[in-house]
């Protein structure tokens, strides 16, 4: 009796071996994780090494960057998204602007619709595709300025989306 306990028992504890056909094939599930590349590069308007603006006076608005043509289509910066993911590209200057400048950027040539870019983070362009590139023109508004040189450093970063 216990010879047949133990055989029983070892046959209700052994996985069953189901058969499959062409009208019963085997399915099981396949899958993969591939990490997400955020990788970008960014190119300034040809022959800019960096985003320089020259007003005509202390008083001048919607001055383009030096090398960007809005009239015929130069962005100063074109941002390549070279991951696999969509991303969205933001940009922020590492310290205030000095009061009497404002500066300014849009993805489309346009002044008008232009946000302002401060030592915050601004959303210049959204979901850009992989192998895809976004431009971003800029103007700066200087209003009662101060005479001399001044410099501050953009950044530009992206976030997956």
């Amino acid at each position: 009796m216990k010879k047949l306990f133990g055989a029983i028992s070892m046959l209700l504890l052994m996985p069953l071996a189901l058969a499959y056909d062409s009208g019963s094939p085997y399915s099981v599930t396949v899958s993969w994780s591939v990490p997400s590349d955020t990788t970008f590069s960014v190119a300034l308007a040809s022959p800019c090494a960096q985003v320089n603006f020259l007003p005509a006076d202390k008083d001048t608005n919607e001055v383009e960057a030096e090398c960007q043509d809005v009239a015929t289509g130069v962005p100063i910066l074109t941002m390549t998204n070279q991951g696999n993911v969509n991303l969205t590209f933001k940009a922020s200057l590492t310290a205030t602007m000095p009061s009497y400048v404002v500066l300014k950027g849009d993805s489309g040539g346009d002044y008008a619709g232009a946000d302002t870019i401060t030592n915050g983070l601004t959303t210049i362009n959204s979901s850009i595709v992989a192998g895809d590139t976004a431009d971003e023109y800029l103007w700066a508004d200087f209003n009662t300025a101060i005479g001399g040189n001044g410099t501050r450093t953009l950044q530009v970063s992206d976030v997956e989306g």
